[in-house]
């Protein structure tokens, strides 16, 4: 990378982040999901995105290229389905980051979890109808955990 940078230029979970400050000319590198992770809580951001997933068959929910928190809410049809969930890569995944999934429907669902690398800790297999489940990602154990 240039000292200008150019449109083809980007930014992802392995990059770090030079802060300088104005003050005395310290300068600081932190990684981009920290910096990211820092700067969502002193603006005080939730980072919550809602997803409605309605299964009339086997379905995939991709969330490797999301970094923000997810609350899901299942849809089935009268029959009895698998769910995949694409976790975010281990690269991108926040610290504390969480994945809320819930099914309100009368069916239970068979949950499968693609964790690219990431542990998936604990037994979940699938959600029982009217109930949900919070998977959170802790960096330090690279992985998730249900909480």
């Amino acid at each position: 990378m240039t000292t200008n940078p150019s449109v083809t230029d980007s930014i992802n979970g392995n990059d770090f982040i030079v802060i300088r400050k104005n003050k005395d000319f310290d300068y600081r590198v932190i990684p981009y999901p920290d910096f990211i992770q820092q700067l969502k809580a002193d603006l005080g951001e939730t980072g919550l995105v809602n997803e409605y997933v309605s299964m009339s068959a086997n379905t995939t929910l991709d969330l490797n290229s999301v970094v923000l928190n997810i609350w899901a809410k299942i849809v089935v049809a009268n029959i009895d389905l698998t769910l995949t969930v694409n976790l975010p890569l281990p690269t991108y995944a926040l610290n504390g980051q969480e994945f809320l999934l819930s099914n309100p429907t009368a069916n239970t669902v068979t949950l499968a979890f693609n964790g690219f690398g990431a542990q998936i800790i604990g037994s979940v297999s699938s959600i029982a109808s009217g109930t949900s489940i919070v998977l959170k990602y802790d960096k330090s154990l690279n992985g998730w955990y249900k909480v």
